[in-house]
């Protein structure tokens, strides 16, 4: 037997399903949205009501009897994880809030980065980054910092950049100053010391340059030396032999003293004088014969006695002798 269809569904309901010969139609109630939803399509007699939530980060916003999803603006996030409240601002400087943001984990996670910098104290803005020569190790700052720079005998360890300072180190001193050092210090790099193995055969080649030299300079010198000895041996030879063969090179002629009326010895020049030339008396002093000197020294020749002069000529004589050949005394002078 047949049945009649029901009567159509009501305003608050939508049929789900049609009436067929076999079954009758299906009415369901029209499901309301939530609060935190947008109704995105209205309920028709054959469908239900399309909502649909905000995303997390938005907010509704109710404009001329519209309500709508709405992302948080800059500076300001969804603090609930829920649009039906409205996005609030974070308090305190360093901070940068895109549109959008859900704060999750509290403000902090919203602090300009290393690196960079809020330099101007507004959360709406976005942070900028340090420049060249500056830095900033820190998040959530509001200046950069001026790196430092590496001062005579330092090197440097870390460059500066936007996120890091320059850091330096003293440079190494190596054992043995510079024979000790394979590399030297530079600014980006340390110096590099030699082992002690390659210090000692540094050392000994030092060694072995100064012995080297000295050899050269012993082999520059000596022969001068010996030149200048040979030549003052020469000069000293041929001087003793001047010495010894002075006083037989001259003719011993001793100086008398002028004849007196007293004197025995007188010449007369028995060859007569040329023509028209009146006879003269020769004055010429006799050369007695050269005494030898023990006698010159006692005053005496010829077991008679010397004349003064001739006395003196002889001192003279042996004086010279004595004081050229230095290796004789000089005698002294007879009374």
């Amino acid at each position: 037997m047949c049945k009649t269809i029901s009567s159509p569904c009501n305003s608050t309901q939508f049929q789900a399903l049609p009436p067929t010969p076999s079954n009758d139609r299906t009415c369901s109630s029209v499901t309301p949205c939530a609060s935190d939803a947008l109704e995105i399509q209205a309920p028709t007699p054959t469908s239900n009501r399309q909502c649909q939530r905000c995303l997390p980060g938005s907010e509704l916003i109710t404009a001329t009897s519209v309500t709508t999803c709405q992302a948080c603006p800059n500076g300001q996030v969804d603090h609930d994880s829920t649009s039906l409240t409205a996005c609030q601002s974070c308090s305190g400087g360093g901070l940068f809030l895109p549109a959008g943001r859900l704060r999750a984990g509290g403000c902090a996670t919203f602090a300009c980065p290393v690196g960079s910098i809020d330099h101007d104290a507004d959360s709406a803005t976005a942070c900028r980054a340090c420049g060249s020569g500056t830095y900033s190790d820190e998040a959530g700052s509001t200046r950069c910092f001026t790196c430092r720079t590496c001062s005579v005998g330092e090197f440097e360890v870390q460059s500066c950049s936007s996120s890091t300072a320059r850091s330096c180190q003293r440079c190494t001193a190596c054992v043995g100053g510079d024979d000790g050092t394979a590399a030297d210090c530079t600014a980006t790099s340390d110096a590099v010391c030699q082992s002690a193995e390659l210090r000692g055969n540094a050392g000994s080649n030092t060694n072995a340059e100064d012995i080297n030299k000295a050899l050269l300079l012993v082999a520059i010198v000596l022969p001068v030396i010996l030149i200048i000895i040979i030549i003052l041996l020469v000069a000293y030879i041929r001087r003793q032999q001047h010495c010894h063969a002075e006083p037989k090179s001259h003719a011993f002629r001793p100086m008398l003293p002028p004849s007196s009326p007293s004197s025995n010895v007188t010449s007369t020049n028995s060859e007569a004088s040329p023509k028209g030339v009146g006879n003269h008396h020769d004055q010429r002093m006799p050369t007695p014969a050269r005494p030898d000197r023990s006698s010159a020294l006692t005053g005496k020749h010829g077991g008679g006695n010397v004349p003064n002069g001739t006395m003196m000529a002889l001192q003279g004589v042996l004086m010279h002798e004595w004081h050229c050949c230095s290796d004789r005394p000089v005698p002294s002078p007879p009374c």
